[in-house]
């Protein structure tokens, strides 16, 4: 909290930058380390074993996890839905989405997160692959039986969640294991202070700005914006301290996050890619994927003592199966995210409907609010070259220049390779039946591809990053800064607008900062 109020979006932008460069090169020496250690030989056969052992329970044929509870193919293709549903909602990302220098800049900073994550994503899928064999393979029986004594000691969840970090402390040896530690505080500290700039922000610019006419001082809107950083810390204490985990973390991100991006989703979809919605239908949608969360965060916390209270007005089939299921709420966060999600988007679209009906209401100005064709006042849409009709559905647009256009066509090509796998895999199971070592192979081809890829982009980073941190400081000292454009929406136009005596729009300054 001190962090976020002192230093603000510029010192969490800075800190992040060294934070996630020194992330990638410790995951790079990690990755280097547990490739050494843990041979793929001994990883497909332990893997394989648990799959024949377990059927209906394989940690790499997605069609063969029937038997697990939450993280079958179901989750994951809800998961590839609320992906679709939820993007750009993230409240967390907010900060950097609003501190872009344009909205391209934003644009591409999505194109550059992929390459950003590759090392880390590839790490993260392979440590739990090393833990999993490590505690299954004869060949570390001695060294896991000491960890598993150790796990003996914890319950439920807690143990669950204990095995890889405690398998983590077991394998990597001094040196390493501090630099792992120092990797986690650092990712704990980046992903704290700017989610907490960014909710603190958002609860000042988007719910008490639109509610003022009179315009705050800049010294009030600073000291407003500290404020309602320090209650989000606040609000944060108490949350971890009351809150019991009834479920994985994964799960819990899944059903915390639908409190905003169950109707959000909605809003954001319909509001800028469709001419059919409405305020009222916002505020529907909005309201009732909250609730609905809410409620449902409500009912896992209060699910132990409530089965055994409704077991006892139910018949007696329906008790027993409340009864087995007391400890946890029988349905997992990934559904009722998913559920959440799909009645947000309902509700938006038929409230909507029914309120232009009713009311008649004029179809908004985007154009106008977002100032974009002949409202375009900043200059910031600059043509570099004349991008066609197909290639502008598709995203590619006349700001784009011959790198940016390298780099679409690159992230492009690594997500339709991957959706190739996806369908190649899916004809591999149906029509060929795939051995288990086909989808096992697929496997560590994803893995080490993205590690060696990550090596390359870790350098392009260190090296493009630190270019561009020059670059901010250079602009900052000759940017200005319009005061009056501080969030407000003044009829229909942004505060801090101003129209000429001919009847059009002029900004005072820069709507970008």
């Amino acid at each position: 909290v001190t962090f976020a109020i002192c230093g603000g979006q510029l010192a969490i932008m800075l800190t992040d930058f060294i934070q996630g460069t020194f992330c990638n090169i410790v995951f790079l020496v990690l990755m280097i380390f547990m490739v050494m250690q843990f041979n793929w030989e001994t990883i497909f056969e332990t893997l394989t074993v648990h799959a024949a052992e377990n059927p209906g329970q394989s940690l790499f044929n997605p069609f063969d996890t029937t038997g697990i509870r939450d993280f079958n193919i179901w989750f994951f293709l809800m998961g590839i839905v609320l992906v679709v549903l939820t993007s750009g909602t993230w409240q967390g990302q907010s900060g950097y989405a609003a501190a872009a220098k344009s909205a391209h800049e934003a644009k591409m900073a999505r194109f550059l997160g992929v390459w950003r994550q590759l090392v880390q994503w590839a790490l993260l899928l392979f440590i739990p692959i090393c833990a999993f064999t490590f505690f299954n393979s004869p060949q570390y029986a001695d060294s896991a039986q000491t960890v598993a004594e150790t796990l003996g000691t914890l319950h439920g969840q807690e143990a669950s969640q204990a095995r890889v970090p405690l398998f983590l402390s077991h394998i990597l040896p001094p040196g390493l294991l501090g630099l792992f530690a120092a990797l986690m505080l650092a990712a704990m500290l980046s992903t704290d202070d700017s989610y907490m700039h960014s909710w603190g922000s958002i609860f000042v610019q988007d719910v008490i700005m639109p509610f003022r006419k009179k315009p705050f001082t800049e010294k009030q809107h600073i000291l407003l914006l500290r404020l309602s950083i320090v209650f989000v810390g606040i609000f944060a204490f108490f949350f971890s301290w009351l809150f019991k985990q009834t479920e994985y973390i994964l799960l819990f991100f899944q059903i915390t996050g639908a409190i905003f991006t169950g109707g959000a989703g909605a809003v954001l979809i319909g509001g800028l890619y469709s001419r059919s919605g409405s305020t009222l239908g916002a505020w529907v949608a909005m309201i009732l994927g909250s609730g609905l969360a809410l409620g449902s965060i409500a009912l896992q916390q209060c699910w132990p003592a409530l089965a055994p209270a409704v077991a006892e007005y139910v018949p007696d089939s329906a008790a027993q199966w409340l009864l087995a299921r007391r400890e946890r709420f029988p349905v997992n966060s990934q559904i009722l995210a998913f559920a959440i999600t799909l009645t947000g988007f309902a509700s938006y679209f038929i409230v909507s409907y029914i309120d232009r009906k009713v009311h008649g209401t004029e179809y908004f100005n985007l154009e106008k609010m977002l100032h974009r064709g002949k409202y375009d006042l900043s200059g910031e849409h600059r043509e570099v070259w004349s991008a066609g009709r197909i290639w502008k559905i598709f995203g590619l647009t006349d700001e784009f220049t011959r790198f940016d256009r390298l780099l679409f066509f690159a992230s492009l090509l690594w997500t339709l390779l991957w959706t190739a796998a996806f369908v190649a895999g899916t004809l591999g199971h149906f029509v060929f039946g795939w051995q288990p070592l086909h989808w096992l192979r697929l496997w560590r081809g994803y893995v080490m591809l993205g590690f060696g890829l990550g090596i390359g982009t870790t350098i392009w980073f260190l090296i493009g990053g630190s270019a561009d941190v020059v670059k901010l400081f250079r602009a900052l000292r000759t940017r200005k800064r319009n005061d009056a454009d501080d969030g407000r929406v003044v009829d229909g136009r942004n505060a801090g607008e101003e129209i000429s005596a001919g009847g059009t729009e002029t900004a005072t300054g820069s709507s970008g900062d």
